[in-house]
């Protein structure tokens, strides 16, 4: 009996020595020579090092919380908190379920709930307690505190919603766009070039500042 429970842990030692670049269940932050992951990966989050790009497909489950540091980082500097790099990338495809959320440049596809998204681009439907703040958007996008994007296309609801360019609807207390195609609801909203329709007590764009209707 002893023999065959030594020869068993030499054989899983063996086989975490060599593993293969591709698993269905690995720990976050994911080891060097993992390359993809079909299954589940559970852990503290992605810190990948500049040049390499992971695949997870399947469920990708965050248990680190850094909650209050991060929203605090997000009343202060918005936007700034998002991902526009892609030296490195981790492509999620399928749900991810996080305490705290993504900050680094991670590019989802499919369902996210978290605290927070600071990623690099979301596509699908992201549920976050407090903001998501990302260079692309593409989906539905309901955040308790705002959403920050450089390029939006679908609905983004949330109180503050800041969208460089919009195709799509925003729909929150304060609505600001650069460019808008689409439909901007709120108490405020404001956008340098609107092709589409502000509704609110107060709406500006270049042409003209008017209650209630403005395109």
């Amino acid at each position: 009996m002893k023999a065959i429970i030594l020869w068993i842990m030499i054989c899983m030692h063996t086989s975490s020595l060599f593993a293969q670049k591709t698993q269905v269940f690995s720990l976050s932050p994911l080891a060097r020579e993992i390359k993809k992951v079909n299954g589940l990966v559970v852990g503290i989050g992605h810190f990948g090092k500049k040049g390499e790009t992971k695949e997870i497909n399947g469920l990708n489950v965050e248990l680190m919380a850094l909650s209050p540091f991060v929203v605090f980082m997000a009343v202060m500097y918005g936007s700034n908190l998002k991902q526009t790099h892609t030296d490195t990338t981790v492509n999620v495809n399928g749900i991810n379920l996080a305490l705290g959320g993504y900050l680094a440049s991670v590019n989802h596809k499919g369902i996210n709930i978290a605290m927070y998204n600071a990623g690099h681009s979301m596509q699908g439907i992201s549920f976050n307690a407090t903001f998501n703040a990302v260079h692309e958007m593409k989906g539905l996008s309901i955040a308790g505190f705002g959403n920050y994007t450089d390029y939006a296309i679908g609905l983004n609801i949330a109180p503050i919603n800041f969208d460089k360019q919009m195709r799509g609807v925003q729909i929150g207390i304060y609505n600001k766009s650069l460019h808008v195609k689409g439909l901007q609801i709120g108490i405020i909203n404001i956008s340098d070039d609107v092709r589409g329709m502000q509704l609110g007590l107060l709406n500006k764009n270049r042409k003209r500042v008017l209650p209630f209707i403005n395109f």
